[in-house]
């Protein structure tokens, strides 16, 4: 079994194959060379690292540096307290999304105009609820469902 990425522009991984030898991969991707902890790879044209030490996570959720696929940086995650959301400090540029999942709307976006900004929004009401986070460039996103 040998395992393939494709890539995004942006080098993220967007599609993985695991394929039977001799099974043809999608045109462009690239085969996943598994490697030791911290050993230096100099990929062919075909070719990404992946090292033993990020072999158990989520390959989907990785990104290309330096020929090596790297886990991808997750948007610090908010919480909750009764009807309390608490955003922590997050990146400037971080977009925040807050739906009303019962009513079936946007209640508000917020945006970080500032490194390390950070709020507490107050939920009005009983109902369900949810909180998405997205960071800028190579973040993953975060999100939190909750019923009060």
């Amino acid at each position: 079994m040998s395992t393939f990425v494709t890539l995004d522009a942006n080098d993220h991984v967007r599609r993985v194959q695991v394929l039977r030898s001799g099974a043809s991969p999608q045109p462009g991707a690239l085969l996943v060379v598994l490697l030791p902890s911290k050993a230096v790879f100099a990929p062919g044209a075909d070719e990404v690292g992946l090292h033993l030490s990020n072999a158990n996570r989520e390959i989907g959720t990785m990104m290309r540096v330096g020929g090596i696929l790297q886990p991808r940086p997750v948007t610090p995650e908010p919480t909750w307290d009764g009807s309390e959301i608490t955003i922590p400090p997050v990146p400037e540029g971080t977009v925040i999304e807050l739906f009303d999942l019962a009513g079936g709307e946007r209640m508000a976006v917020l945006s970080a105009d500032a490194e390390g900004w950070t709020e507490t929004v107050s939920l009005p009401d009983a109902g369900t609820y949810e909180i998405e986070l997205q960071a800028p460039g190579d973040f993953l996103p975060a999100s939190l469902r909750i019923m009060i």
